[in-house]
């Protein structure tokens, strides 16, 4: 894995060179970094919380460390059958005091479909979320595909490494702004160290508001999820 992280690191590096190198004024580079507790209680009930942190690295043509916000989550899911989830979650974002903007109160929706074919499990998600800030309200709608791999054989086993990609596009209202789209594009690796334990790193790359203003951001990302 030593390996991958290298080539992940020259790879963000390059893809800032170069899309700076192309005079893009609205580009910035930020790193997150999350931890995330399951619980299950049964087999068709599973409960999330989450902690992220977000900082930029690379901000007004700089390379620096500074951070924008921390985030807390939770999500509850419950599976209709093997291929079928519904969801519900509840959000909370701080970035006043840090004073970079307004805080954030969330409520989301979702629902996944996933299926398998072969040792590919492809996911897709519908997402409803009504983001309350201090001054005005958003209600985003999101679609995501996904799909992870184990890298060594067909089953993913314990120590082993695994891929994860995934496409999204958002669509974003509000009464007081004109309405934005958004598109992200995620390629992450990971390692299942047990049935407890798996550890993810990658990057994410956002175009935001590409019909307005076309703000581009690539996050570095790393993140454990925990089953309790």
């Amino acid at each position: 894995m030593n390996k991958h992280f290298i080539k992940m690191f020259i790879l963000t590096l390059s893809l800032i060179k170069s899309i700076t190198c192309h005079g893009q004024d609205h580009f910035n580079g930020l790193g997150e970094s999350a931890i995330a507790l399951k619980y299950s209680n049964s087999k068709s009930y599973q409960a999330q919380f989450s902690l992220r942190s977000r900082y930029f690295l690379y901000q007004n043509n700089e390379v620096s460390y500074k951070q924008q916000q921390f985030d807390a989550f939770h999500y509850s899911t419950l599976q209709l059958n093997n291929k079928n989830r519904l969801g519900l979650g509840i959000y909370y974002r701080q970035r006043d005091f840090l004073e970079m903007g307004s805080n954030e109160f969330r409520l989301a929706q979702q629902y996944i479909h996933k299926s398998k074919i072969s040792r590919f499990q492809l996911g897709h998600r519908l997402r409803t979320e009504q983001r309350f800030l201090d001054t005005k309200t958003i209600f985003r709608q999101r679609y995501r595909l996904k799909f992870d791999f184990p890298i060594i054989g067909s089953t993913l086993e314990n120590g082993e490494p695994y891929f994860i990609a995934a496409l999204e596009g958002l669509l974003s209202l509000s009464e007081s702004q004109p309405a934005e789209i958004d598109q992200r594009a995620t390629a992450q690796l990971g390692i299942q160290f047990n049935k407890s334990l798996k550890i993810r790193a990658g990057l994410e790359y956002r175009l935001e508001a590409i019909n307005v203003l076309n703000n581009t951001y690539l996050f570095l990302l790393s993140s454990a999820v925990i089953n309790i």
